[in-house]
């Protein structure tokens, strides 16, 4: 779901698409994501998108760079097929309001967490 557009390495920018769900099989619901990073200048920013529906891009981003990396965390409720136990807990950070959802079920959070490397590699160039 994170594809990396631009690396200058001070930052990286970034587009988030929602893939996780029921991509094209008619069966789209209702669903939340809250995107996580640090903001170019050192603020940490969430984005929270309520009732996707469907599949595609959500937006892009620009995260600033700490020793060469930059760490996106994503949030996503699918409001239906994920089930974490009871001793598996998914913590949304204050910044995105404590939760994707204010109806969302903390029992069907997942959490993604991505590592973006600020500079291109030799072969990422072409």
């Amino acid at each position: 779901p994170i594809q990396i557009i631009y690396q200058d390495g001070d930052t990286v920018t970034f587009s988030v698409s929602q893939v996780w769900k029921r991509c094209g099989d008619g069966k789209d619901t209702d669903h939340a994501a809250g995107i996580h990073w640090l903001a170019k200048g050192g603020e940490l920013q969430c984005v929270v998108k309520s009732n996707i529906v469907g599949c595609g891009q959500l937006d892009m981003y620009t995260a600033q760079c700490e020793n060469g990396y930059s760490v996106v965390d994503l949030y996503a409720n699918d409001g239906g097929n994920i089930f974490q136990s009871p001793e598996e807990k998914v913590f949304v950070p204050v910044a995105c309001g404590g939760t994707v959802s204010p109806e969302s079920d903390p029992k069907k959070l997942c959490h993604f967490r991505y590592i973006l490397k600020c500079m291109p590699g030799p072969c990422e160039d072409a």
